[in-house]
């Protein structure tokens, strides 16, 4: 994940004071960092309910794929996840066609991050794809702790 777990740790924190529950939102705007660019492009998150997160895979060769991975990814992602957020317990697959992603602003933030440090704008720049780099660029510099 580059280093970025401090910066996905404070984002579903935030996410967590500010809704008062962990939102399929803030799961999908970390997927791909979680997940990385590769394994984004093919999948999409469809719906968190009661531990379970159901994932919209692109075709069958993926969807094995993820079958195998789905443990190692489930205590990644739980790994991440602030006190007091419930678990994701289990992932559901499903096989269909993708809808377009789409990178939306938070609705309200405690406080604006502004311009990325040189050793953030550095990291954020190695990433290949342009929608990843871009939604990451948005939770790095939203959320930076300015004390």
């Amino acid at each position: 994940m580059l280093g970025f777990e401090p910066v996905v740790r404070a984002y579903l924190a935030w996410v967590m004071q500010t809704r008062g529950q962990l939102t399929l939102e803030a799961l999908q705007a970390v997927w791909p960092i979680l997940v990385g660019s590769r394994w984004s492009q093919q999948t999409r998150l469809k719906s968190w309910q009661g531990g379970r997160l159901e994932v919209l895979v692109c075709d069958p060769i993926w969807h094995q794929e993820l079958r195998f991975q789905s443990e190692a990814l489930l205590r990644r992602l739980n790994g991440l996840l602030p006190a007091g957020a419930p678990r994701v317990k289990r992932l559901g697959l499903s096989i269909g066609e993708l809808p377009p992603v789409t990178v939306s602003e938070p609705t309200a933030a405690p406080r604006r991050g502004g311009p990325l440090t040189a050793q953030q704008a550095e990291a954020v720049g190695q990433i290949e794809d342009p929608t990843l780099r871009e939604l990451v660029r948005r939770v790095v510099g939203g959320c930076r702790d300015e004390r």
